[in-house]
């Protein structure tokens, strides 16, 4: 015969009575865990999405410490040094504004590029790079003997230069203490003009964004120069490139050995490989215009011009995947 199972009517004694209420004792217990759980998920997910849209208006200073030099235009910190440069030197300072080494130099606008704890000083249409160290100051001195066009710095101190001569332009390689180390002859019949150039922090790896008229329009190549064991067997140490039609790109940056990145008026586009860079992710902007392009050793941020009432700028951030 079929059992058949009655829940009470009302109040009863005996072990059949105590089974009905422990089933729904338990059953009672899941639901409020469950209950639990969602409320805590969704104030977990108010709570992120209201720090990922937070929006500040102001900022407070909680210390600070004049420069050294009073004729400095410009300051970075390095390592935990403050780097300041001027038109007659540069400077490291501690955090008490203490002088800690200085490198003379006379460069009409001097620009820095950073890789690491190394910076390198030189300035467009100068012939004369000069590389630091935070901690213990001056490393070398290049001449590269052509005027600067553009120049970046590895973390040891190597330095790629691009340099102006007659009818062509050079990408060169030298040493922080100003050896020759390699060079690419660039012109723009045959490979283009090189917009940008960017050093791995290795020093083994060169990106070049290559800018040249095609068929009556612009076309950007960017190439890969690998001057490390890989590279020497490859035709002019060339490792890779990709071709973008209708496109200029006048950033490219290594955010460590095995990721590069480009921007583009229309698109960032990530390489990866710490010897043969392929392309990677690629995310297409929606034709607005590109105000500035930072970056850091893990995040590149696009800053557009917004016009809403929203604000007059919007900041797109991306990780090393692109994301």
């Amino acid at each position: 015969m079929a059992e058949i199972r009655r829940f009470p009517s009302g109040k009863q004694t005996g072990e059949a009575d105590e089974k009905p209420r422990e089933v729904l004792e338990g059953k009672g217990h899941i639901a409020r865990v469950i209950a639990a759980c969602v409320v805590a998920g969704a104030l977990l997910f108010i709570a992120y999405f209201s720090w990922r849209d937070k929006s500040y208006t102001e900022v407070s200073v909680s210390d600070s410490v004049p420069l050294a030099q009073a004729e400095s235009i410009g300051a970075i910190s390095l390592n935990g040094v403050i780097v300041e440069y001027s038109k007659d030197g540069v400077y490291g300072v501690d955090k008490d504004g203490e002088k800690l080494w200085n490198q003379t130099y006379e460069i009409q606008n001097p620009e820095v590029q950073t890789c690491g704890d190394v910076a390198a000083i030189g300035g467009k249409n100068e012939s004369t790079i000069y590389v630091v160290q935070a901690k213990n100051g001056p490393l070398g001195k290049i001449n590269t003997n052509l005027p600067v066009r553009n120049f970046c710095v590895a973390r040891q101190g190597v330095v790629c230069a691009v340099l102006d001569d007659e009818d062509v332009t050079w990408v060169n390689l030298y040493s922080a203490e100003g050896k020759n180390l390699a060079s690419i002859r660039t012109s723009m019949g045959n490979s283009g003009y090189p917009l940008a150039v960017s050093i791995s922090p290795s020093g083994e790896l060169v990106c070049v964004s290559y800018l040249r008229e095609d068929a009556g329009t612009v076309k950007t190549s960017i190439a890969f120069y690998n001057f490390g064991s890989v590279g020497k067997n490859k035709v002019d140490n060339y490792a890779s490139g990709y071709d973008y039609k209708d496109e200029v790109i006048p950033t490219v940056h290594f955010l460590n050995d095995q990721t590069a990145f480009a921007v583009s008026t229309d698109r960032i586009m990530y390489y990866n490989g710490d010897e043969i860079p392929k392309l990677g992710a690629q995310n297409l902007f929606s034709g607005e215009q590109i105000e500035a392009v930072y970056h850091d050793d893990a995040h590149v941020g696009i800053l557009f011009v917004n016009g809403t009432k929203d604000g007059l700028y919007r900041l797109e951030v991306y990780g090393t995947a692109g994301n």
